[in-house]
């Protein structure tokens, strides 16, 4: 952060944060500064079926198709999906890709006035946790190989 920043920058404090700490930073910054909620990491199973939720808010626990719906769309087509204004709110899902790898998507609700995915994709941001494997390769958390004798 430089000494002229009034505020460290999204990118810095996603940086800075802890692994498993990056979908609960991710949801403070966007709802701090894009007046976001229910932001949702998605990171799909390693066959890119499904798109499971990391850390998910409280009934959100089910696996999304990662072909159908709007979350689905972002990750296939890898742009951007923002859904129509409903309540005063948009959908915007944003695909998240480290070197070229599809990993999933973050959705968040915005404010539909601002709802425009400059916010939301400064946030797809890379993740290095067990945390984040295990949900792609779910039932394989706490495996060791084993060697044969």
């Amino acid at each position: 952060m430089s000494t002229s920043e009034p505020f460290p920058s999204v990118e810095s404090e996603l940086r800075s944060a802890p692994p498993n700490a990056l979908v609960e930073t991710a949801r403070r910054l966007l709802g701090d500064r894009a007046g976001a909620r229910d932001v949702t990491l998605l990171l799909a199973d390693y066959g890119l079926r499904v798109l499971r939720p990391v850390a998910p808010p409280p009934g959100t626990n089910e696996p999304l198709s990662a072909y159908d719906g709007p979350a689905g769309r972002a990750f296939t087509v890898q742009t951007p999906v923002i859904e129509p204004p409903e309540d005063g709110t948009a959908g915007v899902h944003v695909p998240v890709t480290v070197r070229g790898d599809r990993l999933g998507v973050l959705s968040a609700r915005l404010p539909a006035a601002g709802a425009d995915t400059a916010g939301v994709r400064a946030l797809a941001a890379r993740t290095r946790s067990d945390r984040f494997r295990n949900r792609r390769a779910p039932g394989r958390a706490g495996r060791t190989a084993r060697r044969r004798t």
